[in-house]
């Protein structure tokens, strides 16, 4: 009896002592706002803050609020009137921000600003950001421009996507109570402001239930002693409602406390460099007793409350080491933490899959034991006593941010045009890299503000949209687009096109383009589907039925090919074309190749009607009436004429509608040329050579931009006005376009490819006699990496320290080395990192990838000739090695392609992937590299018979590899065989699918994949498939991609990463999303799906987390960062967590 008195006793205690615990628990709240965060009535005015204070009292959550207020003052105002100062110094658990009333919707940027500003900051201080949604004017209240909820909510919402903060709903609570209860007063007399007493009382009931997760259902009525019990009630419940359904920080109430929330969002937070790091001296092997250096971690809960626990975690103490115990019901994946007395990730103990094969350091089943040594992340004695196990339950991704796009990084200006309402189009294409070309069309209004992306298109076309595009349908009864060819990266069947092209826009909406042809694209065995053909897109981004259209010319016929259409629109003429045999060894045969000489006329209403030659004999040059040389761009004036660019004659040749010549312009070297409504004409001048070379001659390097002349009309041929420039013979040309918006009252010139690796539009304007180089209104320099803070085309991505760096696909040459580099948290652009020259840096000349180690450094692997591997920080300075006291080490060779990829641990240590210096590359080996630069181990992982991609090191220094071998029997994946529709995919779309990689976990003592004429593996499942046999191989997956040509190197492969538990993100780049695993290799997660550019998150068109080529993935800060090639972006996504409990360790 005693016994059970006692612990009858102990157990009162504890619970009582927990009480009090709680009740003492206190949050700190800082308000920022104008007369919306108060109530007056005569001169008795209450405060918010006041108000909320009160509420609380009594309720078992302490609250302590303080505020800045000032009237018909906005955020920005308040920044500088000191609510910078008051956040930092305040230690604030919550900041709420109420910008001034419409500012939203008449200056979103400058609200957007602002709120980044106070998100940044509270971000840092360990704060969440809250930005109040008001309630606007009372429904009814007749003022000119009523403040509708709907509008401030729709405003906000996108406010709270860019930036991450979340909106707190009081003007949903205010709409829910009004509908209820039409009778109840919430407004001040004003119809604006809120009413005393009872709508600060139901902001005060909404902001309680945000902040403290709980109901203000039974709370006191705050000094109110005149409200009425049952409005008091439902101000309450309609307040709790609100939240509940419309805050994502909310938790709903649940009487079984396994699915209550018992925490706060806990921070692990980059700590100082340590004084190796301040020394730039190389990492030690060993480390002192510091705090850990690990990532940013929020265990941000989430609404399910399918997940629980069925035994809530326990801690207790075992000899020298801690144990916790807890069970789940159902198999789901579980994170476990240990966390310090300040809220720090001091160890990651392990996360997974729970279940028949849970990862190390969890058992088989539901019902887990693990023990702790009380040691942090780097193996020493962790501090911070008294210590905490953080479980959660339920990993879900979410969008973080969007980095680095602003749609007007064109990556390499392949073309613009103009429509008729005005619209501006531009055509960029992906750099080269390996043989690889892929195109995206941007749209663009008459301000040239970005408006949407039409090719690819978006993910949310309906089916009646996207007829000529197909899909491809999913067990699990999803849908998405077809890969035609991977190094076109085309998701549209038959879509290559060229370094220049010349589209059109109908008044109708249509767009046509000319797909390329086999000669001039760079991209090896191209999917032309039998020759070069129209492309018809509307101008919505829809695909019609006839995407595909007629055959317009010989898959072999090489040229840009210049498009321009007849008045009414039933015709179309086309120019540019050439052709080179290979086995007349570049001799032009007169009357059998060289350029075509011609203009083609082409019907636009019937399709089975073959283009006809308009004018000119085909590949026989005159310079005659009826004869052209080397005939280029095209324009029709308004009485059906067509202007015809004859290059190499020198001259703009006229013809009528019938085809026979009317007239002629003597001008030199003319490669474009635009007629006004008004009868000006406008024409682009080149420098190039006329003798074609090669298929591939047509690159737009060997178009030099020389200048524009406008001629008043074809009766005078006066010269009005002109713009010359000397880009020299030998330099390399940017292309050349011109392009003429008629659209307006004065008409506009727009210039590009000025200069090779350019991208910049310029506008050219005309004054007192002269077209001069006006304002740039896109693009830039591609090795400035203009414009500053787009990442463009970017295949690259690293991260160390915070920051975010990007490049590629390859830094050299195309890009320069030059990195763009990015706060991970904000997304705010931070300039260029270059690399500072000097002790063996200098070695560095060819391509190069960035990869930031989990030390704290950079590190630039190099292929081709250089050999070497860089060490540097993170500012582009570099880090010396013991062994040689450069910052470079040599003896890594990789052959000609892209690198695979190195890692390196939390200790410094290296592992580095090499191969052969030639495009053989085969065979190849991982080698291991002390941080002192001394080589440990010169073949950990042997390779023979595959490309590779991708490496990464768990915490109990398993290895993982991608490479590109797979199962015998299933070339193929498995999510694809037999869901390819049967009409229109090509051998090269089978080919595509082929490329997708494996993933293999080798133990600590290594492996290799080899050589075997029996083995049940082949390696290179495209080009040559080389049977192989699998050592020491602990598991694999089939995920990623290795992209080879048909040279045989591997210029594209993904990358992949680990985070602190030993988790995998892999960018599944033909699935258009990245895979999730665990140390066992269960798949906890698929993040995203396909979207083009105009998927940035909720509100916007297609999935939240959206790709259109992931390649590659980096952690840091608790999140995972993906290159989103196709995309020109980065993408940011962060994790919540269905449940989160935490338990004391004794």
């Amino acid at each position: 009896m005693k016994n059970y008195l006692a612990r009858f006793l102990l157990g009162y205690l504890v619970f009582f002592g927990s009480l009090v615990h709680a009740a003492e628990k206190e949050i700190k709240v800082f308000i920022v706002g104008n007369s919306l965060i108060k109530a007056a009535e005569g001169k008795t005015r209450f405060f918010l803050k006041d108000v909320l204070i009160k509420i609380s009292e009594g309720s078992g959550v302490k609250i302590s609020v303080s505020h800045q207020y000032a009237s018909n003052t906005d955020l920005a105002r308040h920044w500088k009137k000191g609510a910078e100062k008051k956040i930092q110094k305040g230690n604030f658990d919550w900041v709420i921000l109420q910008e001034y009333s419409d500012k939203p919707l008449k200056d979103f940027q400058g609200t957007l600003n602002s709120v980044m500003k106070y998100k940044e900051l509270a971000d840092k201080k360990g704060a969440k950001t809250l930005l109040f949604l008001p309630a606007g004017h009372a429904p009814g209240k007749k003022v000119e421009h009523p403040l509708r909820v709907e509008d401030l909510k729709t405003a906000l919402d996108k406010i709270c996507v860019k930036t991450g903060a979340t909106l707190i709903p009081v003007g949903l609570a205010w709409q829910k109570v009004l509908k209820k209860n039409k009778n109840i007063n919430l407004y001040n007399k004003d119809g604006f402001h809120p009413g005393l007493p009872n709508g600060i009382y139901l902001n005060a009931c909404v902001l309680y239930g945000a902040i403290s997760g709980k109901s203000p259902v039974g709370l006191g009525k705050a000094g109110f002693e005149g409200l009425n019990d049952k409005t008091v009630k439902l101000l309450q419940e309609m307040a709790w409602e609100t939240v509940r359904k419309n805050f994502n920080y909310s938790q709903k109430e649940n009487e079984k406390k396994d699915t209550q929330v018992k925490t706060e969002n806990k921070k692990s937070k980059t700590p100082p460099p340590t004084q190796a790091e301040k020394n730039n001296s190389p990492q030690a092997e060993k480390k002192e007793n510091i705090s850990p250096k690990s990532e940013k971690k929020v265990s941000t809960p989430r609404k399910d409350f399918s997940i629980k626990f069925t035994q809530a975690p326990k801690a207790s103490k075992k000899g020298s080491s801690y144990e916790l115990i807890f069970a789940v019901g159902e198999s789901v994946d579980v994170e476990v933490t240990v966390l310090n007395n300040k809220g720090l990730i001091v160890r990651h103990l392990g996360a997974g899959l729970l279940g028949e094969n849970s990862p190390f350091p969890f058992q088989k089943g539901l019902s887990q034991k693990i023990t702790w040594d009380g040691k942090n992340d780097f193996k020493t004695a962790a501090e911070g006593k008294p210590f905490k196990f953080q479980v959660s339950l339920g990993q879900k991704a979410r969008l973080h941010k969007i980095i680095g796009f602003s749609g007007k990084s064109l990556a390499r200006l392949s073309g613009f045009f103009c429509g008729p309402d005005g619209t501006f189009y531009s055509m960029q294409q992906g750099d080269w890299v390996g043989h690889r070309h892929s195109w995206n069309l941007l749209a663009y209004d008459k301000d040239l503000n970005y408006k949407h992306q039409v090719y690819p298109g978006p993910a949310g076309l309906s089916k009646e949209k996207r007829e000529g595009w197909p899909w491809m349908k999913l067990q699990d009864g999803s849908e998405l687009p077809i890969v035609h060819n991977v190094l076109s990266r085309s998701l549209y069947p038959a879509s290559t096109f060229l370094f220049r092209n010349f589209p059109v826009v109908t008044k109708t909406g249509k767009i046509i383009l000319l797909g390329g042809g086999k000669a001039g694209s760079r991209v090896n065995r191209p999917d032309v589907r039998g020759g070069r053909r129209l492309m018809t897109l509307g101008t919505d981004a829809s695909v019609p039925k006839n995407f595909i259209g007629k055959i317009v010319a010989p898959s072999n016929y090489g040229g840009f090919g210049h498009l321009t259409l007849s008045p009414d629109e039933k015709f179309l003429y086309l120019s540019g074309l050439f052709l080179w045999d290979k086995k007349s060894k570049e001799k032009i045969q007169v009357g059998k190749n060289g350029h075509c000489n011609v203009v083609w006329k082409i019907s636009l209403e019937n399709r089975n009607e073959k283009p006809v030659i308009f004018v000119g004999k085909l590949f026989e040059a005159g310079n005659g009436k009826d004869r052209l040389n080397d005939p280029q761009g095209l324009s029709v004036d308004k009485a059906g004429n067509l202007y015809v660019a004859d290059y190499a004659n020198n001259r703009i040749a006229i013809f009528k509608e019938d085809g026979s010549y009317l007239d002629e312009i003597s001008v030199n070297s003319p490669d474009q040329v635009k007629v006004s409504k008004s009868g000006a004409i406008y024409v682009m001048h080149v420098i190039r050579k006329t003798k074609i070379q090669n298929t591939h001659w047509y690159t737009e390097s060997r178009w030099r931009f020389a200048g524009v002349t406008k001629y008043k009309n074809l009766e005078s041929k006066t010269i009005e006005a002109e713009y010359k420039i000397n880009s020299g013979r030998k330099a390399h040309g940017g292309g050349a376009f011109m392009n003429l918006d008629d659209s307006r009252d004065k008409p506009r010139i727009y210039v590009g490819g000025l200069a090779w690796r350019n991208s910049s539009i310029h506008l050219l304007a005309e004054k007192d006699g002269k077209l001069q180089l006006a304002e740039k209104i896109m693009g830039g320099s591609n090795v400035k990496r203009e414009p500053l803070g787009d990442v463009g085309f970017s295949g690259d991505i690293a991260y160390v320290a915070g920051k975010l760096y990007s490049s590629g696909p390859s830094s050299w040459g195309y890009k320069g080395n030059r990195w763009t580099t990015f706060d991970a948290l904000t997304g705010k652009f931070e300039g260029l990192m270059k690399l500072t020259k000097g002790k063996g840096i200098e070695i560095f000349k060819n391509m190069g990838e960035l990869v930031g180690g989990k030390d704290g450094l950079l590190y630039l692997q190099s292929s081709c000739q250089d050999n070497v591997v860089i060490r540097v920080d993170k500012s582009g300075k570099g880090v010396p090695f013991e062994t040689n006291g450069k910052f470079a080490i040599e003896g890594f060779p990789y052959g000609h392609a892209r690198q695979t990829g190195l890692f390196v641990d939390r200790f410094g240590k290296i592992f580095v992937p090499t191969g052969v210096a030639s495009r053989k590359i085969d065979p190849m080996s991982l080698k291991i590299v002390s941080p002192s630069g001394k080589i440990l181990n010169e073949k950990a992982v042997e390779i023979q018979g595959a490309r590779c991609a991708g490496v990464a090191v768990d915490n109990e220094k398993n290895i993982y590899l991608g490479a590109q071998v797979v199962s015998a029997n299933a070339l193929l994946p498995n999510w694809v065989k037999g869901r390819l529709p049967k009409k229109g995919i090509t051998e090269e779309c089978i080919k595509t699918y082929r490329m997708a990689g494996s993933i293999f976990k080798f133990p600590p003592k290594g492996g290799g994949i080899f050589r075997d004429a029996n083995g049940k593996y082949v390696g290179i499942p495209v080009r040559k498939p080389v049977n192989v046999t699998l050592k020491n191989v602990l598991w694999t997956k089939r995920l990623g991609l290795i992209s080879t040509h048909y040279v045989g190197c591997s210029c594209e492969t993904t990358r992949f990463s680990n985070d602190a538990f030993g988790r995998i993100y892999v960018p599944d780049t033909l699935r258009f999303s990245v895979v999730v695993l665990d140390t066992a290799g269960n798949i906890i997660e698929r993040i995203g799906s396909y979207g083009n550019m105009d998927s940035r998150g909720q509100g916007t068109l297609g999935p939240e987390i959206a790709f259109a080529w992931p390649l590659s993935a980096v952690c840091g800060e608790g999140k995972v960062f993906v290159s989103d090639l196709l995309n020109n972006r980065l993408v940011g996504v962060r994790f919540e967590h269905a449940v989160v409990k935490e338990c004391i360790i004794p």
